[in-house]
């Protein structure tokens, strides 16, 4: 039983006759029970208070409702999805649980962590996920009055690690975007966006811990890059920084001419050379240094003759085949095709000709550290007095150095310094005696024969020589001569050697 308060009419359902009906006094309260207040009653009259005792007077009437409690059994909520299923450990993320049954809902937990949350209706709740201190993935339940949900793949809700960025490369690009970039890091799964300065960009993965981006479009300067994971995003640290450029410019060449052979300084002036990773004459990549965003200090290659425009890659692309001042013109480099004589003594002083081709602009002709100016220069010939040699006095190979306005070109170990020849002490000759007829053979020895042209036997000479590699030895055929002793001499490019005497005709003995 329980008190029914009310003021003014009421209507009282479900109460079948008068006999479920007492009245009672209840001090202080008056009550005005209108004719078919009890349902089906014969009359409602006989439950009418009737006014004749002064209403504001009266005894107060109270009633006493008896009837049978019926409890009504609720049914228990279900998930049928979130949205979404995974965030950050750091929790703080809406979550919205489909499913129905949400009715009297006194509780919505992620494992067994408790979540703030608002009913929307009877089939959806908006809950703010809470923090969880491990990664995993956890059951989201909601409690009613009709009991707990239970737990199916639709209530998983997995918290994920936030992604780090360690290294972007390159670090640079255009500000017309299109440049690929490497992004390297961590937790980098299940990917949702990648930006560049709040830009959105297309990617791919690469890797578990690497994703390939194309920059988006964006204005110069240095914009964050972000990857969005359902563990979140990735911190800001300089490692994720990425830098947009406007395009280079080539504005000029210092020198703009110079020899197919290459090798010289070239300075490249211009714009925005920022982050700039190569450097090309007519397609032939050269060395270089960048020495400020305007210039750059490059080695020409060897390239053919004629025009072949200077380009200069950066990170805001590449300069323009058209770009002022960017054409560099090839010019046939000086070429040796042989020295007369290549060879010569340690003294110097003796004349040499160089040939070969494009000769006629040579100014200076090295002989290893020695430099001279030539006597004449042709096209095709360059006719120069060899210096002395520079060091100990020794048979040694140099180079040969010719200088024009453009350049250099050297030809090494092309000139032969040499010590003048020496006959040994002992047997200089074998033998030392010859028929006058000659044709017979005879070996001369000592030292630095080197490039012997001439063995003279008294004025006879003879040039058909066999000179050994280590220019101790001159083979060679006796010449015809008179009976008696004559003298021998060797003539090298080194010098010359007299050895008086040195070789005797003998008639044969009968």
């Amino acid at each position: 039983q329980a008190w029914y308060n009310g003021v003014g009419s009421a209507n009282l359902n479900g109460y079948a006759d008068a006999n479920q009906i007492d009245t009672v006094h209840k001090p202080a309260t008056a009550y005005l029970i209108h004719m078919g207040v009890v349902l089906g009653s014969p009359s409602g009259g006989l439950w009418y208070l009737s006014p004749q005792a002064q209403l504001n007077r009266a005894p107060a009437v109270a009633m006493i409702l008896r009837t049978e409690a019926k409890v009504l059994e609720l049914a228990k909520p279900s998930i049928t999805a979130l949205a979404p299923t995974g965030g950050p450990l750091a929790g703080g993320n809406t979550v919205g649980i489909t499913g129905k049954g949400f009715v009297g809902v006194t509780a919505v937990k992620f494992g067994t962590v408790a979540a703030t949350y608002t009913v929307d209706n009877g089939t959806h709740i908006t809950a703010v996920a809470p923090p969880s201190t491990v990664a995993g993935t956890v059951t989201v339940s909601v409690t009613t009055q009709g009991g707990t949900s239970a737990d199916t793949e639709a209530d998983n809700y997995t918290y994920f690690v936030g992604p780090t960025i360690t290294s972007v490369s390159p670090a640079i690009g255009s500000v017309n975007g299109g440049t690929m970039v490497l992004i390297t890091g961590t937790n980098l799964a299940n990917i949702a966006t990648v930006t560049f300065g709040g830009v959105p960009a297309t990617y791919m993965v690469s890797g578990p811990n690497q994703i390939t981006a194309q920059s988006p479009p964006h204005p110069a300067g240095v914009v964050d890059i972000r990857v969005t994971t359902p563990g979140g995003a990735n911190p800001n640290t300089e490692a994720d920084d990425f830098t947009y450029v406007d395009a280079p410019t080539l504005l000029s060449v210092d020198p703009s001419t110079g020899l197919t052979s290459g090798g010289n300084n070239v300075v490249i002036r211009g714009t925005n050379f920022v982050g700039v990773s190569g450097v090309s004459f007519g397609g032939t990549a050269a060395t270089f240094t960048v020495d400020s965003s305007t210039q750059i200090t490059a080695t020409a290659p060897a390239h053919a003759a004629g025009e072949a425009i200077v380009r200069v890659a950066a990170g805001g692309g590449t300069t323009g085949l058209s770009d002022p001042g960017a054409a560099y013109t090839y010019v046939a480099a000086p070429a040796i095709t042989k020295i007369v004589l290549p060879a010569g003594p340690i003294d110097g002083g003796n004349v040499v000709n160089i040939v070969g081709n494009n000769l006629a602009a040579v100014n200076m002709v090295a002989f290893g550290d020695r430099t001279v100016a030539p006597t004449t220069a042709t096209d095709t010939t360059v006719t120069v007095t060899v210096p002395a040699l520079l060091g100990l006095p020794q048979d040694q190979s140099v180079s040969v150095t010719l200088y024009v306005p453009l350049g250099k070109v050297t030809f090494a170990d092309a000139y032969q310094y040499l010590l003048p020849p020496v006959f040994r002490s002992v047997d200089p000759v074998v033998p030392v005696v010859g028929r006058p007829a000659g044709d017979e053979q005879v070996v001369l020895h000592g030292f630095h024969f080197f490039h012997a042209g001439e063995v003279i036997f008294g004025a006879t000479y003879v040039t058909d020589l066999l000179v050994s590699a280590d220019g101790r030895t001159i083979t060679l055929r006796t010449p015809e001569h008179g009976e008696g002793k004559v003298n021998l001499t060797v003539k090298t490019p080194g010098g010359e050697i007299t050895l008086p005497d040195g070789f005797e005709y003998v008639l044969p003995s009968i």
